[in-house]
């Protein structure tokens, strides 16, 4: 195992060596990959977190799908992937999870895992206000896929769009290439 992770610990020992002591270092990974990749999974990931802890790191970013998701490693646990780097991640480490938080529950459920910040990836994109909306009670973010109104209303750029488009993040039929929505070509 220790081969595998070499080049990112060696990689954290020389940043911290020449970075000043307040300089803030994180990495981001995802808690395992699917069995049929062949890459990590939750356990060896635990190991490296162990690891992390000890190269001078000050956040860990758990990029997931659904920050609910437990461990195909250990089937029929209820015990969610988050949970489990959690509860082995030291205190002076700060844990930010990402993936599958659409409101403000799914934000508290993610701390209460153990995450110590959350983070939006699609959310924030079909919501740039969700900071600031997620405490009204009469808020509903939007979902995915965008429409060409939410579009518009975002002044997203062309290149963006396209972007968007390559995830199935656009509603199909609501804005092909080289259709102008009055947008600011890049």
């Amino acid at each position: 195992m220790n081969n595998r992770f070499r080049f990112l610990l060696r990689t954290l020992k020389r940043i911290r060596k020449n970075v000043a002591p307040g300089f803030i270092i994180g990495v981001r990974l995802a808690p395992e990959d699917a069995p049929e990749n062949k890459g990590f999974n939750i356990y060896e990931i635990q190991e490296l977190v162990y690891d992390l802890a000890f190269s001078g790191i000050d956040y860990l970013h758990l990029s997931t799908v659904n920050f609910m998701d437990s461990s195909w490693y250990y089937p029929g646990s209820s015990l969610t992937n988050l949970k489990r780097i959690s509860a082995i991640c030291p205190d002076h480490i700060a844990i930010v999870v990402s993936g599958g938080i659409i409101g403000l529950e799914d934000a508290e459920k993610a701390l209460e895992e153990g995450a110590t910040l959350v983070a939006l990836g699609k959310m924030a994109i079909a919501n740039p206000d969700w900071p600031r909306q997620i405490s009204n009670p009469d808020f509903v973010p939007k979902s995915l896929p965008l429409s060409r109104s939410d579009l518009a209303s975002a002044d997203a750029s062309e290149m963006f769009i396209r972007y968007l488009r390559s995830y199935n993040m656009v509603l199909p039929g609501q804005y092909e290439p080289n259709e102008s929505l009055g947008l600011i070509q890049v």
